[in-house]
């Protein structure tokens, strides 16, 4: 297993340990030890399986108060906000591994960005949000094939873009180095 996976697999064992043996913190009627974690599974009637049981256990109490914490904080969220963080989750598992890795890197390099190179990229996100899906869906095929190309000729392309030929020439410059460099390049 790749290691991206790995640490896909990791978030969604932490969710569904979080989903499922995190327990309210004292519901009524329930002693403070049978709200612990896998006490709230057992009173379901349902099944833990081996492995999150043995995780759970191997847990500090420190991880466990924590995924509690985590469990409480997402059942406070109102059901709309919960269902789009939900959407998001759905929409990024079904991106090629390919993407998902492109994305994560340009996610490092926006973190490590000094702010006008921010500015310039968060000018880029709204003027892509402000594109109808077609238009945006052209755009990211546009920037996903100019990754292909070599500098000279990929700035000739981008030139064609009205958004780009509107930038000033260090603006462009902080543009293509979110799009196209590589982290630690």
């Amino acid at each position: 297993m790749k290691a991206s996976s790995q640490a896909l697999f990791g978030v969604g064992a932490m969710l569904l340990i979080c989903v499922c043996l995190a327990g309210p913190a004292e519901p009524a009627g329930f002693s403070e030890q049978e709200t612990t974690g896998i006490g709230t599974f057992a009173r379901e009637g349902a099944e833990v399986p081996a492995d999150l049981l043995e995780r759970w256990r191997s847990m500090s109490p420190e991880e466990q108060s924590e995924i509690r914490d985590r469990y409480r904080r997402w059942k406070e969220l109102p059901p709309g906000e919960r269902e789009r963080i939900l959407e998001r989750t759905r929409l990024w598992r079904r991106l090629p591994e390919a993407q998902r890795i492109y994305l994560r890197e340009r996610r490092g390099l926006l973190r490590d960005a000094d702010p006008r190179e921010r500015q310039v990229i968060r000018k880029f996100f709204v003027r892509m949000r402000s594109l109808p899906p077609n238009a945006r869906r052209m755009v990211r095929g546009k920037i996903w094939e100019w990754r292909s190309l070599s500098p000279a000729e990929r700035e000739d392309q981008m030139l064609l873009w009205p958004f780009y030929r509107g930038l000033t020439p260090s603006e462009r410059g902080s543009l293509r180095w979110f799009l196209f460099s590589t982290p630690g390049g």
